[in-house]
């Protein structure tokens, strides 16, 4: 009776929406959760750790930021992760961390977009976890984004801290002005100014209009608190990376003959742009997520569309923002370096274009429930996307077709092979095959892995 009764439950949750919702976003978060399990430390992982293992904590940091750009909490966060401590297990849990961590702040996030005193937190665990799966999904980079552990602490940490920023930001401006908003917010800020310049340019530029929507709406009289402290943060911080020579090395190294072309560079960020976005628009599992997600906000949480009348007032402003940082992002890199992009900087591209679509979601989304076609396009579409080339489809390939586990055996012989070997010069076997996943580099002799482990490793 007691089995007759869950299964019961069981298809009753499957029939609902809510069921079916879970049924379109679980797949994507466990196949890149399972993935994780067989990890390893990828190309500049091997180098910030060997510097520490060489000079100290601190004595690499002021190293470091005399040769790159003084990604001051980028570099202490990459610094810190587990080769410092001689251990490659550690880089297995790192991705998971992340996807959990991303989940909780993204449903922080909309709990306060919903009216913190409406929602418990349980209520919004289910939209976060489809915009994570949505991001999942789309992103085009898997292995620069998650897997390659020093790139996600400079890019996604400060996706993470600008999350928080933009949740604690509305809580001080909507609900309720404590000072420990304000503490949140300027640590954020300070946090994102030291993961990279991309971000930093973003988070600049939404302040920016911030203040020029306030002070031509003349919402308060006198100064503006949050304002004040933002702009006092934002210039502290970059007077103290421009006191580094890493900034200035770095641009003389990445500069070529194509830098410094405007119209070269508007134009082929616009390519990059509709690239991506149209990437993301051919896959499945973005229609799927983003019509489950636009839905349960819709009836289930009322996120975004009651109690926020003051938000959508300025949506053209919002609309500009939007698009300018879907600009910016890629001409920064192409003016600098007169290159493509790589994919790192790419997910960011499609991460902010994510972020902005709940208007343009909501217009899709209401055509179809108003047809009530909703759930059955959720299931057409997720089924589509496993039959068709994209993140999720390749996940679940490399766990079925135990090329992840091949990968993490080929690695671990290699490491033990590394440690046996007695000369100052070690031969070991190249990889077969790099599933797609972790499909960054090609597998060549890499300078900072020698340096990890004080030998000089050749691949044959």
């Amino acid at each position: 009776m007691v089995k007759r009764s869950i299964l019961q439950r069981t298809a009753r949750g499957l029939k609902s929406e809510v069921g079916l919702y879970w049924f379109a976003c679980l797949p994507a978060i466990l196949i890149f959760l399972a993935v994780s399990l067989y990890n390893h430390p990828l190309v500049d992982d091997f180098w910030c750790t060997s510097m520490v293992r060489k000079y100290g904590y601190w004595n690499a940091q002021v190293r470091l930021y005399n040769i790159v750009p003084p990604r001051y909490l980028g570099l202490a966060l990459s610094c810190l992760t587990p080769l410092s401590f001689g251990n490659f297990s550690g880089y297995k849990i790192i991705p998971v961390l992340f996807i959990l961590l991303f989940v909780h702040v993204l449903a922080g996030l909309h709990r306060t977009l919903g009216g913190r005193g409406q929602l418990s937190y349980w209520n919004v665990i289910l939209p976060a976890m489809l915009f994570v799966a949505l991001y999942l999904s789309v992103m085009p980079g898997v292995a620069e984004g998650i897997y390659w552990t020093s790139s996600l602490m400079v890019y996604h940490t400060g996706i993470i801290l600008f999350i928080i920023w933009c949740d604690y930001a509305l809580r001080w401006y909507y609900l309720q002005r404590k000072p420990g908003y304000l503490i949140i917010t300027s640590l954020c800020l300070a946090g994102m100014l030291g993961c990279n310049e991309i971000i930093s340019i973003v988070v600049a530029a939404v302040i920016a209009v911030i203040a020029v929507h306030r002070l031509w709406r003349k919402k308060r009289k006198g100064i503006d608190v949050m304002l004040a402290i933002q702009f006092i943060v934002l210039i502290s911080c970059l007077l103290f990376i421009l006191q580094f020579r890493g900034v200035g090395n770095r641009y003389s190294l990445i500069k070529t003959n194509a830098s410094g072309s405007w119209l070269y560079s508007i134009g082929y960020s616009l390519v990059i742009d509709g690239n991506y976005i149209g990437k993301c628009l051919i896959n499945p599992f973005f229609w799927a997520l983003s019509i489950a997600w636009y839905r349960y906000c819709r009836k289930r949480a009322g996120i975004f569309f009651q109690g926020w009348p003051d938000l959508f007032e300025f949506r053209l402003s919002f609309l500009l923002t939007w698009a300018a940082i879907l600009m910016v992002i890629p001409f920064v890199i192409v003016f600098i370096t007169g290159h493509r992009p790589p994919l790192r900087i790419c997910n960011m591209i499609v991460f902010f274009f994510l972020l902005g679509l709940p208007g343009p979601v909501a217009w899709m989304s209401a055509r179809i429930q108003g047809r009530k076609y909703g759930p059955a396009a959720v299931i057409v579409f997720v089924l589509a996307g496993f039959l068709l080339r994209n993140n999720v489809s390749q996940g679940a390939q490399d766990l079925l077709s135990g090329d992840a586990v091949k990968y993490d055996k080929a690695l671990n012989g290699r490491y033990e092979m590394i440690r046996q070997c007695k000369e100052d010069s070690c031969w070991v076997p190249r990889l077969e095959r790099i599933p797609f996943v972790f499909r960054f580099a090609p597998d060549l002799t890499e300078p900072h892995i020698n340096e990890n482990f004080g030998k000089n490793i050749l691949i044959r």
